[in-house]
C-alpha cells in the first residue's frame, strides 16, 4: 500500500489497488511518503498504531525505524490507475512498515495513525483506512475513497445542504416575483385627461390590477380619484395608486411633470467676466484706483532732496514729460535767486524749502510755492517784559507799541521816534531818557499822572507817567514807570 502525505501530514492518496497486487509479495507492507521527509535529516522514527471495530490497539513490530529504514522507489505502473499526486517514473522516498500480525490475523476495517519522529517534533499523519482479510491474512485491494476524501465529501455536502436549504419551489418563486411586481411602476403610454377618466371609470375589475401603471398625460385638466382631482398639466407622469384594496379606493400620483426652466439661464449664458455685469456699485477697476492714488499722491508734498535756483530751472525748463507728475515736488535752496513761475518768479534764500505745483494741466502751467523758512526773531519782544534790542530801547508798555529804528533829525510829524539810546521825541520833542524825565515831559508832552482804567479809543497815543507799575494795563497808552529808567 503506497500512502502519500503533504507537508501538514494530509493523506492525498492511497494506492491500494488489485493491479497492485499482481506479482507483489508486499502487499502487507505500508510505503509512506512524506513531503516533508525530501533532504530532511532529522527524521529519526515511524511509529504507527492501529484500530479495528472493537478498538483494540495493536503497535507496530517495528517501533521505531532508523536511517536505513526508507527506500527510494517509484511508483508500480498500470495503466488503468488514475494518479492524483504521484507521477508514475519518480522516484520517492519511502519510509517502509510491516502491518503486523494481530491486524492481518482479524478481518475488518481497520484505522491506521502514523507519527514521523524528528529530532524536536512529532509529526501525526492523517488516518487511513484499509481491510483486511484474516483467512488470507492479507490486506484486501480496496477501490474506493480513502479516509480523507470521504471526510471531504461529507463536509462538502453538508455545506451543499446548508446553502440550499432555504430553497423555494419554482410556484413560491412566481408569487414571491409577481409580489414585488406589484409595487413596481409599470409605464403604459400616453393619453388625455379624458381618455384617462373614462378607462377608471368603465373599468370592473379588481383595480389593484392597475397598481402602478403609469401613464404621460398629453393634455391640462382634473384625473378624477375616489376623493378629489388631481390637476395635471400636458406631459405630467401619473401612477395608479390603490389607497384601500378592500374598497377599491384610489388617487392618482402626479410625477415631476414638465419644468418651466424659461426664467434660467443656461450656463453658457453667465456673463464670464466683471466687465460683463453691470457697475452699479461704482467699484473701481484697477486703472481708477490708480489715478485716484495718483491724484492724491499730488497733494501730498515729496521731498526730492537739496538744489541750487540755478540747477532747479535748469531742471524744469528741460523736462518734457507731464509736469503734473511733478506735483507736490518739494526742494531745499542752496542758495539765493529766483526760481522762474509760468508767470513771474520767486524769490527764494538759501534754507528755504519750495514746492513744485501745476496750477492747470491743459497748459502746463505751473509755480513754485515757498513754505515757511527759517524766521529771524532777533528783532522781535516777548510781550509779556521788557527785552533789549540791537540799537533799539523798549520801556514796560501795553497795547503793543514798539520804537522805530533810530532817527537822525526827528520830524515834528512823526509819532514816537527814537534818536539814540537815551533819548525819545515824540512829534520832534525831544525827551531826554533819566530820572527827570517827569520834567522832561512836562516841558512839551502832555501825560496822565493816574492809571487808566479803560482802553484810549481816541486815536492819539497818550503817556501815563506813574510811580509804580499799575494792576492793569490799556491799550492806546505809553506807560513811563519814574522807578526805573530802562
Amino acid at each position: 500500500m503506497y500512502l502519500y502525505f503533504d507537508t501538514q501530514g494530509n493523506l492525498k492518496e492511497q494506492i491500494n489497488d488489485q493491479a497492485l497486487r499482481q506479482g507483489n509479495s508486499n502487499i502487507n507492507k505500508l510505503y509512506v511518503y512524506w513531503e516533508k521527509s525530501e533532504d530532511n535529516e532529522n527524521i529519526t522514527g515511524l511509529w504507527a498504531r492501529f484500530k479495528a471495530d472493537s478498538e483494540t490497539i495493536v503497535p507496530s513490530s517495528t517501533t521505531w525505524i532508523t536511517s536505513n529504514t526508507y527506500v527510494e522507489q517509484t511508483i508500480p505502473y498500470d495503466k488503468s490507475r488514475d494518479l492524483k499526486f504521484f507521477n508514475y517514473f519518480k522516484t520517492y522516498k519511502f519510509y517502509v512498515i510491516d502491518i503486523p500480525d494481530a491486524v492481518l490475523g482479524e478481518s475488518g476495517a481497520w484505522l491506521g495513525t502514523l507519527q514521523f519522529v524528528e529530532t524536536n517534533s512529532i509529526t501525526t499523519l492523517g488516518q487511513l483506512a484499509f481491510y483486511v482479510s484474516a483467512s488470507n491474512a492479507s490486506v484486501e485491494a480496496d477501490e474506493n475513497i480513502n479516509i480523507a476524501q470521504w471526510n471531504y465529501l461529507i463536509k462538502y455536502v453538508s455545506a451543499l445542504e446548508e446553502e440550499y436549504s432555504g430553497l423555494i419551489t419554482e410556484s413560491e418563486l412566481k408569487n414571491a416575483i409577481d409580489n414585488a411586481m406589484a409595487n413596481v411602476y409599470k409605464y403604459e403610454g400616453s393619453g388625455t385627461v379624458s381618455d384617462l377618466n373614462t378607462f377608471i371609470a368603465n373599468f370592473t375589475q379588481d383595480k389593484n390590477i392597475l397598481k402602478g401603471w403609469v401613464f404621460n398625460v398629453t393634455n391640462s385638466g382634473d384625473l378624477i380619484n375616489s376623493t378629489g382631482t388631481t390637476s395635471v398639466i400636458a406631459g405630467d407622469n401619473v401612477a395608479f395608486e390603490i389607497i384601500n384594496p378592500v374598497t377599491q379606493t384610489y388617487r392618482w400620483d402626479k410625477f415631476a411633470g414638465t419644468i418651466d426652466l424659461s426664467n434660467y439661464a443656461l450656463k453658457s449664458e453667465l456673463p464670464t467676466k466683471t466687465s460683463d455685469l453691470a457697475n452699479d456699485s461704482n467699484f473701481q477697476n484697477q486703472t481708477q484706483v490708480q489715478t485716484a492714488i495718483n491724484n492724491a499722491l499730488t497733494r501730498v508734498y515729496k521731498f526730492q532732496g537739496s538744489i541750487s535756483v540755478s540747477d532747479l530751472n535748469d531742471y524744469i525748463s528741460s523736462y518734457t514729460g507731464d509736469k503734473s507728475n511733478l506735483n507736490g515736488w518739494v526742494f531745499n535752496i542752496t542758495d539765493s535767486g529766483n526760481l522762474t513761475n509760468s508767470s513771474g518768479t520767486t524769490q527764494v534764500a538759501a534754507g528755504d524749502n519750495v514746492a513744485f505745483y501745476v496750477y492747470n494741466t491743459t497748459s502746463q502751467l505751473y509755480e513754485w510755492d515757498k513754505l515757511a523758512s527759517t524766521i529771524d526773531t532777533s528783532n522781535f519782544v516777548n510781550t509779556n517784559g521788557t527785552q533789549e534790542i540791537t540799537g533799539k530801547k523798549t520801556f514796560d508798555y501795553a497795547g503793543g507799541i514798539y520804537l522805530s529804528e533810530k532817527v537822525t533829525t526827528p520830524a515834528a510829524t512823526d509819532g514816537l521816534q527814537a534818536q539814540d539810546d537815551n533819548h525819545l521825541y515824540w512829534k520832534g520833542q525831544r525827551i531826554a531818557l533819566n530820572s527827570d524825565i517827569t520834567s522832561e515831559i512836562a516841558s512839551g508832552v502832555p501825560y496822565l499822572t493816574t492809571a487808566p482804567t479803560s482802553a484810549n479809543t481816541s486815536g492819539k497815543l497818550k503817556f501815563v507817567v506813574l510811580s509804580s507799575e499799575p494792576s492793569t494795563y490799556y491799550d492806546g497808552y505809553y506807560y513811563i514807570i519814574t522807578g526805573s529808567n530802562s
